[in-house]
């Protein structure tokens, strides 16, 4: 039975450029990659015995958006062109698929499918503290560093989400949270998520973004050994960096809430 297609997204190209992304999720193509594992194994086989597979016909737009995104995820790889074009799934996948739930191999596994593609990858890179809850942070990134197609950017964003949700969920071993560029390894690791207030680890970093909606974003980055005195000095400058905020900007400073 064939899963319900997922067209891939119209980019008009007057509205910002094509970014190559996958538009089925992590879980719909972990699925599809069970269906090809259950069919036809791990052998290499045409591309109309894995759309038969699936459901798709040879020349269905759905076989080639999920040979795209399972080729994305690092699932599935392909060999030769047009008539001769044959596919198999890889390790990636047979990791994913065979190992037992708790195994760190399996963990390892998608941990790197939902870093494989490239525009997730700068995404979790820009936040390496965790996807800011708001989705202005995100479209901003996109929109402005990316040239993404602005119609395509409430789907996108949804589509990550869900893939974060069902990694953390499948993922009970995952790697705690690493400093950027502290370990080869590193994009092959589960995005970090936000540290609790109270985390002092030495070596982490912690960052928050504050969406100013069509005004851009604040973000801020503090490391998590923070001690008293250099918070009192960040209090300050903080202090001084609003005052000149609402100076340049000819703002009035709100006033202090009384305490009752």
């Amino acid at each position: 039975m064939a899963l319900p297609r997922e067209s891939a997204p119209t980019l008009a190209a007057a509205d910002g450029r094509s970014v190559n992304y996958p538009v089925i999720t992590l879980q719909a193509a972990i699925g599809q990659a069970k269906r090809l594992w259950d069919s036809v194994g791990r052998n290499l086989v045409p591309l109309s015995t894995a759309g038969a597979a699936w459901g798709y016909g040879e020349k269905s737009s759905g076989l080639r958006s999920t040979v795209s995104a399972l080729k994305q995820y690092g699932l599935l790889e392909d060999i030769g062109d047009a008539a001769r074009r044959q596919v198999r799934l890889l390790d990636r996948a047979l990791d994913i698929l065979v190992e037992p739930p708790d195994s760190p191999k399996r963990s390892d596994a998608l941990a790197a499918a939902l870093c494989a593609p490239k525009i997730y990858q700068e995404l979790f890179d820009r936040f390496p503290a965790g996807l800011p809850a708001q989705d202005h942070a995100i479209g901003s990134f996109l929109l402005r560093e990316k040239a993404f197609n602005r119609k395509a950017v409430s789907g996108f964003i949804s589509g990550l989400r869900a893939n974060v949700h069902f990694a953390s969920l499948n993922n009970p071993v995952a790697a705690p949270p690493s400093p950027p560029d502290s370990l080869p390894d590193a994009p092959h690791r589960l995005p970090a998520r936000a540290l609790p207030p109270d985390d002092r680890r030495p070596n982490s970093i912690n960052q928050d973004v504050f969406a100013l909606g069509a005004e851009g974003e604040v973000v801020l980055r503090w490391p998590g050994g923070i001690s008293q005195a250099s918070y009192d000095e960040l209090s300050e400058w903080l202090e001084l960096e609003l005052r000149k905020i609402a100076r340049i900007n000819g703002l009035k400073r709100p006033q202090p809430k009384a305490h009752r």
